[in-house]
This record gives structure tokens, sequence and C-alpha cells, in this order.
């Protein structure tokens, strides 16, 4: 993509234009992958057993750990990331964010993001979804599953079966 800009200048005899090319850097979209070392990979299936509050309103003492790479070309773009639950189609508006946070800029192509969530969002019996999305940039609220740039986006997902075995992963959301 380039950009042409007229430059104006005033002589004695009229107005005279000059046209000057600029190229924009060209802006990669972002890319998840597991973790080498994720104890739950993207690709297993993450399983909840049980959840024990902690008595004290703070929740449960059992977290859940989301270790990915993000991959940029992008060295030096400040990206931002937002972890979803069970986001339903049926109402694309009402995604449910429960977790957000950013990515500064390293100087290296790889980039590792952890995010570790109690377990109790996905407390209730059953197949949950977990969604993480990354972009340079999202719209704002009720479009934020959509990065501000079309195209510049990133995601991973967990299917995370919830509650006493067996659990029905025909119906996840």
């Amino acid at each position: 993509m380039s950009i042409r800009v007229a430059v104006l200048g005033t002589l004695s005899m009229g107005c005279v234009t000059q046209n000057i090319q600029f190229d924009l850097p060209e802006d990669f979209p972002p890319s998840v992958e597991s973790s080498p070392r994720a104890l739950h990979p993207i690709h297993e299936v993450v399983r909840v057993e049980d959840v024990e509050p902690t008595g004290d309103g703070g929740g449960s003492s059992q977290e859940i750990r989301l270790e990915v790479e993000v991959r940029d070309p992008n060295l030096d773009q400040r990206l931002q990331f937002k972890v979803f639950l069970d986001f339903n189609a049926a109402d694309p508006l009402g995604a449910r964010v429960i977790y957000e946070g950013s990515i500064p800029p390293s100087g290296a192509l790889v980039r590792p993001v952890s995010v570790t969530l109690p377990r109790v969002v996905v407390a209730s019996p059953g197949c949950h979804r977990l969604e993480m999305f990354v972009s340079g940039g999202f719209q704002p609220a009720p479009r934020n599953r959509e990065p501000a740039f079309e195209g510049d986006l990133g995601s991973a997902t967990w299917w995370v079966a919830s509650g006493p075995s067996p659990v029905d992963m025909t119906r996840c959301p």
C-alpha cells in the first residue's frame, strides 16, 4: 500500500505539485501457538474434575494456566489479548470477556504469554470453550471480538470438560 502526497509550492507563476510516494510498513497478523511447556496445550481437552471454593470469597484454590507463544513479525507493535468464555454465535454481541491484557513489544518474533484463570469460571458441569484472541487492537464493545483492522487477529481455543466424568463434549457451546 502506498500513499501519494501532493506538495504545493507557491511560485510567482502559480502552483507546483510534486507526487511523493511513501510505502507503509505491512502489518502482519499475529499467530497463537501452545507453549512447549504448557500444562494445557491447545490441542488437548482441559479436565476440571472438581472445584473447591477457598471459603474466603476469593474463588477457587485451583487454577487453569493458559500458556502460549504469540508470533508476530511486527516486532515493535504492542498487542492486546482477550480471553472469552462460552461464546454463543446466536448472540455474537454478548461475548463475555473474562480476562484481557496487553503484550508489550519485545523486539523478538516470539512473545510468551501466560494467563492464569480461577477454575470457578468453568465450574458449571459440562463442556466449556475458552478462546484467546490476539490483535494490535479491538473494536469497542459490543463488537469486542473483532480486530480494529480486518484480518489482524490470531486465536487459540481450549475445550474444557468440567465435572465428573464422562462429560458430553458434543454439547459444547
